[in-house]
């Protein structure tokens, strides 16, 4: 069955969306996939091997790609910010609502990477809920199933669409190559290109882990910025004294992950606990036998529980995690658990199972949902 891949962009593009669809990719190894890239200005020549049609942010640019390809299936990998500055790609709908109303016999997935963005008042996110909104209810009005990777999303769009679809598949990590050490538990790991927000997030804690003598090196691991772009996060680890104390391990291989980050014990998340099955951070701390730490809201989903899999708190209470920080025994627990669990229920050749049985099947459904 002939498909089309929506996606921003591909690798070696540094772009999460686009990761995950070409490991998804190798994971298949189909033959009857082409690619539609938001990318029409990138001369770099992705590494897939597939036709890759690149578009303009046009509906018109959307249907010529389409017209080319002539899928019986559209998977579109969805972030609005990927495809709109404002986080609305109107033309995308636009496109997909004109293309599907003139070929009944296709199908579209949209796989939900975020739903839409919420602020204040007085934040310009705020003003652009609504049309964000609409952009993605759209979507799902139009997909014949979507797809999400936590279960916190698929409640949202389940209240907002009793009729529709809505299967559950999660992320993974695309770091496959971790060693497995023996870690260090006073070594943390802040990991991504949010190093800066987790810094902020987590300073009192990290200051905490510092004076009662548990924080020896704090790694920042991840793409590098150059001055003055890092210089607030630089700042950030001066106020906290901890500038001798930094190991920095930047520009590796995507797929790969240097000795020097599997030996950390903890890994600081900025994203909360409901959130964390989006993180590819998390998972790749998983699959390394590291302690993820986060701020407390529900709890992650497909069985991942606090103070099993993970550390949760609530901000101002982060005393509250010394009792399990210096428990090594439970510590060691912890660590095997989360990589069984991640490889029970996150790995790439589970992922890439479930995605085989929803393309092929008639009725597009599996076991899960």
């Amino acid at each position: 069955m002939k498909l089309a891949v929506i996606v921003p962009t591909l690798p070696p593009a540094i772009n999460g969306l686009g990761d995950y669809t070409a490991t998804l990719h190798r994971q298949l190894q189909p033959s009857s996939w082409s690619f539609i890239v938001n990318s029409a200005d990138q001369t770099e020549s992705f590494s897939i091997t597939a036709d890759v049609q690149k578009i303009a942010p046009t509906s018109e640019s959307l249907i010529a790609a389409l017209k080319q390809i002539s899928p019986e299936q559209i998977l579109l990998q969805y972030v609005g910010y990927a495809y709109s500055p404002d986080g609305a790609p109107c033309w995308l709908i636009d496109g997909l609502s004109q293309w599907l109303s003139e070929n009944h016999n296709c199908r579209l997935l949209v796989m939900f990477h975020e739903l839409w963005a919420t602020g204040l008042p007085w934040t310009k996110t705020f003003w652009q809920t609504s049309a964000q909104k609409n952009c993605a209810l759209s979507l799902l009005r139009l997909a014949v199933v979507s797809v999400t990777s936590n279960e916190k999303y698929q409640r949202i769009l389940r209240t907002e669409n009793k009729d529709a679809s809505i299967k559950l598949i999660p992320i993974g990590s695309n770091l496959t190559s971790w060693q497995k050490t023996s870690k260090d538990w006073r070594k943390v790991l802040i990991f991504g290109r949010n190093r800066q927000r987790t810094l902020t997030i987590h300073r009192k804690l990290l200051r905490l882990l510092d004076h009662s003598g548990l924080l020896d090196c704090l790694v920042l691991a991840g793409k590098s910025e150059e001055p003055p772009n890092n210089r607030n996060e630089f700042d950030l680890i001066k106020s906290l004294n901890l500038t001798a104390r930094v190991e920095t391990v930047f520009d590796f291989p995507y797929d790969q992950a240097p000795q020097a980050l599997s030996e950390c014990g903890f890994s600081l998340m900025h994203t909360q606990s409901s959130l964390l099955l989006k993180s590819g951070i998390f998972h790749a701390s998983a699959l390394a036998g590291q302690i993820a730490i986060c701020t407390k809201d529900q709890p992650a989903g497909l069985g991942f529980y606090p103070e099993q899999h993970y550390l949760d708190y609530t901000p101002g209470h982060e005393k509250d995690l010394l009792p399990f920080i210096t428990d090594y025994s439970l510590l060691k627990q912890l660590s095997e658990r989360c990589q069984e669990h991640y490889l029970a229920t996150c790995n790439w050749e589970s992922i890439a199972d479930k995605w085989s049985k929803l393309l092929r099947s008639e009725s597009l459904s599996y076991d899960q949902s």
